[in-house]
């Protein structure tokens, strides 16, 4: 019982070790880390973020200006023709 227990161990252990080489070397050949990747994605996300917040604060900004110039221009004609402005 005992043997067949050290014999168990040893086929896992050296079964891991081999798991573990064959991963790593898929890991290598297609080029892939996945340390990389999530480091891109960590700074993809703080950049989406950004951008979102840059466009919440362009909306804030513009629509009170939007709205007001509404109100000033109602009625006006919204062409350049040049007779509009004779």
């Amino acid at each position: 019982m005992a043997t067949d227990a050290y014999v168990n161990n040893n086929f896992y252990t050296i079964n891991k070790a081999v798991l573990d080489g064959i991963n790593t070397s898929r890991d290598q050949i297609s080029g892939v880390s996945l340390d990389e990747e999530a480091a891109n994605m960590m700074t993809f996300q703080s950049s989406y973020n950004a951008a979102a917040r840059l466009m919440t604060t362009l909306n804030n900004t513009l629509t009170p200006c939007i709205e007001t110039s509404q109100d000033v221009f109602e009625g006006v004609p919204l062409s350049c023709n040049s007779a509009h402005f004779e």
